[in-house]
């Protein structure tokens, strides 16, 4: 074989290579100032640029603006003509300004004087695999935060679940205290409701003798009133008697004054007598009969003038006592009719309390029938307490083996998402991958309310 055979074989298996990297690759070459020389066709159709539009363009406009003017984006281009090149994945923007991630290369091509003079950057379109990534990585994120929510929850029902417990036994006890002192009332009310029962009947007593009273007093009143008159008529019939007394003692003195002088007459004629003689001695002896019969009439008139006046002061007296009693009999009259106007009052008074205590034990049968009621109703809150109790026991226990049968959420292993900013380094250094938890975590979809309900 010749040479000039070899190296057109040789040539041939070049081009094949060519066109075999060109269908299933991206290429395109720069110069060693970044400046775009030309692109495939596979290039161009995953940027959305034709040849025209890139040609003599910096490489910039396929990354960000930020990254455009970063130290590290002057680090890559001075790295890669000082011949080093890289591989990895690569994060760029199209013509519509989307995200498109790359699997690359950029490959620095060595002149005969050993500078490279131009760069190759053979590379695929792995965006539908990062966007994979991507779903996964949030995916496990929801899931993550999923189960951290699921073993929240879990945690809350169970604390709630305790709070339960002790709320139902507080309530249990409250409820039987509250029973005990149902029946206690209710055994107190019994003893008001007989308490006030007799306390009526006393009432009504009261009224019945308050009334009977009532009547006593009106008697009595008419009895003083009619004293008062029988006193009235009494002191007039003194006032007569005083009169005629003072008649009589008119009289009296008539007759002392006739007894005065019949005894000056007696005493004349017995001394005419005297001077007569013998034939005026009978005279003489009548004349001394009369004398003494005068002189017993003027004492007779006196004793009976002396009576006639202690007659008279009696008299009086018992006119003044009369007066008085009728004055008594009136105040006993005017106080008869306050104590039976006071009677009638106490006797509608105890009517009315007899009414109203009447009421009072109705109020209280009745707050006897409601504490009865209390008292039940107490008593199945009681049982109705230790039942949630008993099933907050039993979810409790259900909570205890979901939460047992909840596996421990394990680490999701931290896939850098596409949003991360890839740093370029040169061939042989280790490159520095971005944390990104704290976005993959504000990415993660927490659980809804709906979705708390439906668990």
């Amino acid at each position: 074989m010749s040479d000039d055979t070899s190296i057109e074989r040789s040539e041939s298996e070049m081009r094949a290579i060519i066109e075999a990297v060109n269908r299933s690759q991206a290429v395109i070459e720069f110069n060693m100032d970044g400046t775009i020389i030309t692109a495939n066709d596979l290039f161009l159709e995953t940027m959305g640029y034709t040849l025209d539009e890139i040609k003599g363009e910096h490489h910039r406009i396929f990354v960000e603006p930020d990254y455009a003017v970063s130290a590290e984006y002057e680090l890559f281009w001075e790295c890669l003509n000082d011949g080093q090149y890289y591989s990895e994945e690569f994060k760029r923007i199209n013509k519509n300004g989307e995200l498109v991630w790359l699997q690359a290369s950029y490959n620095p091509l060595i002149g005969d004087d050993g500078k490279p003079y131009k760069v190759v950057e053979y590379a695929t379109d792995i965006t539908p695999q990062k966007k994979m990534q991507l779903e996964q990585f949030e995916a496990r994120a929801r899931e993550a935060e999923q189960k951290e929510a699921i073993q929240e929850v879990l945690s809350n029902v169970a604390m709630g679940a305790d709070q339960i417990d002790m709320g139902s036994q507080q309530i249990a006890m409250a409820s039987q205290s509250m029973a005990d002192g149902a029946s206690q009332q209710a055994a107190s009310l019994e003893e008001i409701g007989a308490s006030l029962e007799e306390m009526s009947s006393m009432t009504t007593q009261n009224a019945d003798n308050s009334v009977q009273a009532t009547t006593l007093s009106g008697e009595a009143r008419s009895a003083a009133v009619r004293g008062q008159e029988e006193m009235k008529l009494m002191t007039e019939a003194m006032d007569e008697i005083k009169k005629s007394s003072s008649e009589i003692s008119k009289i009296i003195k008539v007759i002392d004054e006739i007894a005065f002088q019949t005894n000056l007459l007696a005493l004349n004629a017995a001394v005419e007598a005297a001077r007569a003689g013998e034939a005026g001695k009978g005279f003489a002896v009548v004349a001394d009969e009369v004398r003494n019969l005068a002189q017993r009439s003027a004492e007779a008139a006196k004793n009976t003038s002396s009576m006639i006046d202690e007659s008279t002061k009696r008299a009086d007296n018992g006119v003044a006592i009369a007066d008085r009693v009728g004055a008594s009999l009136e105040e006993i009259a005017a106080g008869t009719n306050k104590v039976n106007t006071l009677l009638a009052e106490i006797s509608t008074a105890c009517q009315e309390q007899s009414q109203g205590i009447i009421q009072i034990n109705q109020g209280v049968a009745e707050l006897d029938k409601v504490t009865q009621l209390n008292a039940g109703n107490a008593e199945e809150l009681a049982a109705a307490a230790q039942e949630t109790a008993a099933q907050v026991a039993t979810l409790r226990e259900t909570v205890a083996q979901a939460a047992g049968s909840e596996a421990p959420p394990q680490p999701v292993p931290m896939v850098a998402p596409p949003e991360a900013e890839t740093v370029e380094q040169p061939a042989g250094e280790a490159p520095e991958p971005e944390l990104v938890a704290q976005e993959a975590a504000a990415q993660a979809i927490p659980l809804s309310d709906s979705e708390l309900e439906s668990f």
